[in-house]
C-alpha cells in the first residue's frame, strides 16, 4: 500500500524466506504490473533439514526509497492442542492492602464444550522483564473442573510474607495453570503475567501533549490514563492541577483519553507545571513542565471536538490595529508526508474551521496541523499532532450463512463493501491460533502501521518556530529570518515442556494388542459396518485436518461478493479473516468471524507427536457425544 492505503502495482516486490541464522533460503520476485489488485502471494518450501526457531518473511518494495516489512514465523515440532486454557482474575493490579485474590481457570474444547478434568495453579513473583525462579514457585494444588472452570483463592499476604514481608512493588505476579483432561490424560497449559504489584494503580502519559505554552493564550493538552499494566483506564476519575491551583476533577473516556483546556497564565511564569493524580494516590502524582515559546508574537493551533464535530482552532496575539504588518495565517493538515488540506486566513486573533469527513478519512489514524504567519520578518509558527477514530473509509463486513457447521460441509460466505474492492481471505483453525496468534489480521493492524509512518516527531509545539517546522516533518523555503542550525533536521529517529524419550524396545509390561475394544474382532467389525450400511448409514473417516486454507482473492461487485467454502474435517472453531483494498477507498480489515465445526458424535484419537521405529505405545481414543 502507499501512504493513502491504496494498492501499489507499479513497483517491483520481492518476498524472502529467511532462516533463524539469517540465510535467505527462498525468494519470490514480482515485476511491476504482476498484480492487478495489490495482493502478492509467494509459495515457499522449507528445507528437508529445517532449523527450529524464528524464521522471517521479508517483503521488500523497490523504488527510489526502499520499503520493507517483516513477519516472524515460529518453526518447531508441535502437536495441535485439543482445548484451550484461560486464566482470569478480573483485576488490573495488586495494591499493598490486598489480602486475597480470586483466580478462575477455564478450559474449553475449541468446538465449545467444557473440558472435564482437573486444573493446577502455580504462582511466582518476578521482576518485570525478568525470568522466573523455580525455587520460588508456590503450588496451589489441583482442583476439579466444574462446567470447565476451576476456582482458586490466592493468599496475597502469604506470598508477600514469603518474600520477606516487603511488598514487591513493580514486580509481576506470574500465574501458570496446567489442565489435565480426564478422558485421555492430555494436558494443556497457560501462563498469565498481566498482573503487577503496584503502589500506584494508574499511570499518566503526556506523550501526545505539547511541552511548551504561549504567553497570554490558552491551549489544549492530551492526557492518557493507563492502568499499571499499560491497559487504558476506562472511565476513571483523576484530578488535574495547573500551576499549583485548586485540583479539578475529570474522567477519562473509554479509551483512557482526556483533552484538558489549559487556560492562559494570569502572570508571567518562567514555566508552567501541570500535575495529575488519581483520588487517594496524591503520592503518585505525574507532572509535566511547560516551557515558554521564545518569540514575541504568538500563535497556538489545536484540534478540538465539539458536539461530535472536529474543528481546527487557532489563536494569535496579532495586533489588529497594525494588521498590515502581518502576513495572513496559513494552516496545513498533513499526514504521512502529504499535505491533505490547506487553509489561508487574513490576519486575525481567532480562526476556526471544520474538518470535513474526506479530510478525516485521508488523515486517519493520525495527522498534524501546522499554522504560521510572518511578522517583522520573523516566522511565527505552531503545530499539533491529533488522532481521529481509526476506521475504514467504507465499511467492509463478513456475513456467515451458518455459525455452526458439520466438518467437511459447505457454507455460504458473503462480503459486503465498496464495489471494486479486492478482498483476500484466510481461514485458520483456532487450535493453531492457540499456539501463536501474533500474525492474526485485526481491524487495527493497518492503522497501527499507518501511525508509525508519521514523519513528525513529538506532539508538536516547541520553544521556537524552526524546531516546530522541523518536528512537524516539514521543509521550509522562506525569505523570513530563520536560524539555519535550528531548522536542519538529522536523519535520526524520534527519539513448552519437551516430551520424554521412550524406550525403543517398549515397556516390558505392555503386551501388543492388550487394549480392549467393544468389538471382538475384525469379522465382528465388518459385520457391524455391513449392518449399518443396510440401515443407510455409511462410515466416514475424517482425514483432512489442514489448519488453514482459502488463500484466495475476489473482487466485490454491486457492493457484495458471495462464495461457498468447504470446511476441513477438524472438530474445532474456525476463524475467518478478510482484508480488502481498493483504488478508491484504500485498505480495510473486516472483524474476524468464528464458525464452530462439530458432530454430535465423534471419535478423538490421542497420538504422540512422534515415535521411534519398533516402539510400542498406547493409543487413546475418546468417544465424544454433544
Amino acid at each position: 500500500m502507499d501512504e493513502s492505503m491504496k494498492p501499489i502495482k507499479d513497483k517491483q516486490l520481492k518476498i524472502d524466506l529467511i532462516s533463524p541464522t539469517g540465510q535467505t533460503v527462498g525468494r519470490a520476485t514480482f515485476d511491476p504490473g504482476k498484480s492487478n489488485n495489490g495482493f502478492y502471494r509467494g509459495k515457499f518450501q522449507l528445507p528437508p533439514l529445517t532449523d527450529s526457531g524464528t524464521w522471517t518473511i521479508k517483503a521488500k518494495l523497490g523504488g527510489k526509497l526502499e520499503t520493507y516489512a517483516i513477519a516472524p514465523i515460529e518453526v518447531r515440532e508441535f502437536v495441535l492442542p485439543t482445548f484451550g486454557v484461560e486464566i482470569s482474575t478480573r483485576r488490573d493490579y495488586i495494591l499493598p492492602n490486598e489480602t486475597n485474590m480470586d483466580v478462575t481457570v477455564s478450559a474449553k474444547y475449541f468446538y465449545g464444550k467444557a473440558v472435564e478434568g482437573i486444573a493446577g495453579l502455580d504462582i511466582n513473583v518476578r521482576k518485570e522483564g525478568g525470568v522466573s525462579d523455580p525455587e520460588r514457585v508456590v503450588t496451589m494444588g489441583r482442583h476439579s473442573l466444574k462446567d470447565g472452570n476451576a476456582f482458586f483463592v490466592v493468599n496475597i499476604t502469604k506470598i508477600v510474607q514469603g518474600l520477606g514481608g516487603q511488598f514487591p512493588a513493580d514486580a509481576v505476579l506470574e500465574l501458570s495453570s496446567r489442565v489435565y483432561e480426564s478422558a485421555t490424560g492430555k494436558e494443556e497449559s497457560r501462563v498469565d503475567d498481566s498482573l503487577m504489584f503496584v503502589e500506584c494503580p494508574f499511570k499518566f502519559d503526556f506523550s501526545r501533549s505539547k511541552t511548551t505554552y504561549r504567553k497570554g493564550i490558552a491551549h489544549y493538552m492530551q492526557i492518557n490514563m493507563l492502568y499499571a499494566n499499560g491497559k487504558p483506564a476506562h472511565r476513571e476519575v483523576f484530578h488535574l492541577t495547573i500551576d499549583g491551583g485548586t485540583p479539578q476533577e475529570h474522567r477519562s473516556n473509554y479509551d483512557g483519553h482526556y483533552v484538558a483546556r489549559i487556560p492562559a497564565a494570569n502572570q508571567n511564569f518562567m514555566s508552567r507545571i501541570i500535575q495529575v493524580y488519581a483520588p487517594g494516590f496524591e503520592k503518585c502524582t505525574t507532572g509535566l513542565v511547560l516551557q515558554p515559546y521564545t518569540g514575541d508574537s504568538q500563535i497556538v493551533v489545536d484540534k478540538v471536538d465539539m458536539e461530535g464535530t472536529s474543528f481546527i482552532w487557532a489563536n494569535t496575539t496579532i495586533n489588529m490595529n497594525q494588521a498590515a504588518q502581518y502576513t495572513g495565517i496559513l494552516m496545513l493538515i498533513t499526514a504521512r508526508g502529504r499535505i491533505v488540506e490547506t487553509r489561508y486566513f487574513p490576519p486575525s486573533i481567532d480562526q476556526t474551521f471544520q474538518l470535513e469527513q474526506d479530510v478525516l478519512d485521508k488523515v486517519s489514524p493520525v495527522g498534524r496541523v501546522f499554522a504560521f504567519y510572518v511578522h517583522n520578518a520573523q516566522l511565527v509558527a505552531d503545530s499539533s499532532i491529533f488522532h481521529v477514530d481509526a476506521k475504514c473509509r467504507e465499511k467492509m463486513e463478513l456475513h456467515l450463512e451458518h455459525r455452526n457447521v458439520w466438518p467437511s460441509t459447505t457454507s455460504k460466505l458473503t462480503v459486503t463493501g465498496p464495489s471494486g474492492m479486492w478482498v483476500g481471505f484466510n481461514v485458520i483453525d483456532k487450535a493453531m491460533l492457540q499456539l501463536n496468534n501474533k500474525n492474526v489480521l485485526m481491524e487495527n493492524k493497518i492503522f497501527n502501521e499507518m501511525e508509525a509512518h508519521d514523519l513528525g516527531c513529538g506532539a508538536g509545539g516547541r520553544t521556537n518556530s524552526e524546531e516546530i517546522f522541523k518536528n512537524a516533518g516539514l521543509t521550509i523555503l522562506t525569505n523570513a529570518n530563520v536560524n539555519d542550525e535550528r531548522i536542519h533536521k538529522e536523519t535520526i529517529e524520534c527519539v513448552a515442556m519437551n516430551r520424554k524419550r521412550r524406550d525403543v524396545n517398549g515397556d516390558k509390561d505392555l503386551k501388543e494388542g492388550s487394549g480392549e475394544s467393544v468389538l471382538s474382532g475384525q469379522d465382528h467389525y465388518q459385520l457391524d459396518v455391513g449392518m449399518l450400511k443396510n440401515m443407510g448409514i455409511t462410515q466416514r473417516v475424517r482425514k483432512n485436518f489442514e489448519t488453514s486454507f482459502f488463500f484466495e482473492e475476489h473482487v466485490v461487485s454491486a457492493r457484495s461478493f458471495s462464495t461457498v467454502i468447504k470446511y476441513r474435517e477438524s472438530i474445532t472453531e474456525w476463524s475467518i479473516q478478510a482484508i480488502g483494498i481498493s483504488e478508491n477507498t484504500g485498505a480495510c480489515i473486516a472483524v474476524p468471524k468464528k464458525v464452530q465445526a462439530f458432530r454430535h458424535f465423534f471419535i478423538q484419537v490421542d497420538l504422540p507427536n512422534k515415535v521411534t521405529r519398533k516402539e510400542k505405545f498406547n493409543v487413546k481414543s475418546l468417544n465424544s457425544c454433544l
